[in-house]
């Protein structure tokens, strides 16, 4: 067997062959080719993509109450005038209810979607736990430990840049450079002919003025 030095921080380490076996981010051992987190940018998400979600804080308050033994007329009052919680749940979830209500990927083959996407609206971040898509990327930043900082046009082969296999989102429901550019293009033509049609305007108001 190898012999492998653990680096902490993010340096990678390497077995006798120089292919890497397993490498630390801010003390999570992970494996390059088993997949982690895939964190996203809300600015990433193509939103049209995700028509459904769940509320998970306001849903496990709501179990306590019932627990609790609130009435109905209580439980009403208090979603009427409280707030939706911070996180939404995307995709494939199923509910736990022991010990208490929590929410975990779904994975089997009747889920709806192919991934199970957490986002939190206070941070525009989302982490998919669990997807059938697998891409590889670069590492997150500390506040994210053993998570990979995942980019709409990371490759689905490692390269020597992108080492860690990560759960990605379909890439029909983020928004790659490919699309970037084509939007900029679209706007720019779209301000070059408001352009033109206002000198067109202008011109003829002078004409029309004998100026």
């Amino acid at each position: 067997m190898a012999q492998i030095n653990y680096t902490l921080h993010g340096k990678e380490f390497t077995d006798d062959d120089g292919t890497i076996d397993s490498h630390v981010h801010w003390r999570v051992m992970l494996s390059p080719q088993v997949p982690t987190t895939g964190g996203y940018s809300g600015n990433d998400l193509a939103w049209e993509c995700f028509d459904s979600w769940i509320d998970e804080d306001s849903e496990i308050m709501m179990n306590q109450w019932v627990k609790d033994g609130w009435t109905d007329e209580q439980i009403d009052r208090e979603q009427e005038y409280g707030d939706s919680g911070d996180t939404q749940l995307y995709g494939s979830w199923r509910r736990v209810y022991e010990p208490s209500l929590h929410f975990v990927p779904d994975a089997s083959t009747k889920a709806n979607d192919d991934f199970a996407l957490t986002f939190n609206a206070n941070v525009n971040t989302g982490q998919v736990l669990w997807s059938k898509h697998i891409k590889y990327g670069r590492m997150c930043s500390p506040c994210y430990p053993g998570q990979v900082d995942a980019d709409p046009d990371d490759p689905s082969e490692p390269d020597s840049e992108h080492i860690q296999a990560y759960y990605a989102l379909p890439t029909d429901c983020t928004i790659t450079k490919a699309m970037r550019d084509k939007w900029a293009k679209e706007m720019a033509n779209r301000k070059a002919q408001a352009a033109a049609y206002q000198y067109v305007t202008e011109t003829q108001e002078l004409i029309d003025r004998g100026l």
